[in-house]
């Protein structure tokens, strides 16, 4: 048999849904004449009688209904997968989706690559993951993973550095440590002199 046109299944299907050519017209934008050409298409494509027309109203024959039972779920089906198809695309041509290796310095890997890896998938849900820290057994070389991120670059052939902030070091005190201890007046006064 030779192949059906999904748009000639189309408009069958709008055509059983709205019950009527008009009704179809006024929902597709396409006119009658042009659906009414279609159905009887596919009539002569499948070889049989869908639907029986008069100038009141379209009544589906047994194949007619036959017919529709099979292609509305075929319809929604091809729907959502050409919507998948073309989400996937439009990642893949922005450069969302695929895989990401990370390793991290282990003073990074908890207050800073994690966090910002988190609002990176929040955002980008199709990109898979490997965040892999620097000290750990079996963790990756620098060349085998696509980002290492360190507080001083590594001297390797090739490698692009990137600088992506700076960090700021401070010396805090808790309002209990001050109670007992009194304000310091240098950092080294206060961490070769005070208790834990």
């Amino acid at each position: 048999m030779t192949g059906i046109d999904l748009a000639l299944v189309q408009s069958f299907v709008l055509v059983m849904q709205s019950g009527s050519l008009t009704k179809a017209e006024s929902l597709s934008g396409v006119s009658k004449a042009t659906l009414s050409r279609q159905l009887t298409r596919l009539e002569e494509l499948l070889g049989t009688q869908l639907l029986m027309r008069s100038s009141r109203r379209i009544t589906p024959t047994e194949a007619g209904r036959a017919f529709f039972a099979r292609c509305e779920g075929l319809l929604d089906d091809v729907t959502g997968r050409l919507e998948a198809a073309r989400t996937e695309v439009q990642e893949i041509t922005a450069g969302v989706s695929g895989s990401l290796s990370l390793l991290s310095d282990t003073q990074f890997s908890t207050s800073f690559v994690c966090h910002v890896v988190k609002l990176f998938l929040e955002s980008h849900p199709n990109v898979r993951c490997q965040l892999d820290v620097a000290s750990r057994l079996n963790a990756p070389q620098i060349g085998d993973v696509d980002c290492y991120v360190c507080s001083e670059p590594p001297d390797v052939p090739n490698l692009v550095a990137k600088l992506l902030g700076r960090l700021n070091y401070g010396l805090y005190a808790s309002p209990q440590y001050l109670e007992r201890q009194a304000r310091p007046r240098r950092p080294t006064s206060c961490c070769t002199t005070g208790r834990s």
